[in-house]
């Protein structure tokens, strides 16, 4: 699986908070460019955060991002194979941490799932 190009809108989904609330009442999503990993360290570095191959990041613009209470939840994107009239929802990233919420220029960290394909695959088959 290979991580999406820098500026491609991917979705985020979560019950964390909202601007008017600790916690969202119904299941919320937002659309937010992915940010290429080495912008990503320059920014969060900064404030002390540290970026590493095995995160991707997305966000970074005002009030379109995971929040407190988000964590674990999915970035993900529709993927349609050539040819296929299917559209699936893919997985690229879990929610990991933050600096602030829809903070501009502060995109979020999430794990990068393809990091972790061989150990999930792994525990699918062989339970």
């Amino acid at each position: 699986m290979s991580d999406p190009e820098p500026g491609k809108r991917m979705t985020v989904a979560g019950w964390g908070a909202t601007l008017n609330s600790s916690s969202a009442d119904v299941l919320m999503k937002a659309d937010v460019p992915i940010v290429s990993r080495e912008e990503c360290k320059k920014k969060l570095e900064n404030v002390n955060r540290h970026v590493t191959s095995q995160h991707l990041c997305a966000g970074g613009e005002r009030g379109k991002d995971a929040c407190r209470g988000d964590g674990g939840g999915a970035l993900m994107n529709i993927y349609s194979e050539d040819g296929s009239d299917s559209l699936n929802w893919v997985q690229y990233g879990i929610g990991s941490w933050g600096v602030g919420c829809g903070r501009v220029g502060y995109p979020a960290a999430y794990t990068r799932v393809a990091s972790f394909l061989d150990w999930i695959v792994n525990v699918i088959l062989v339970g």
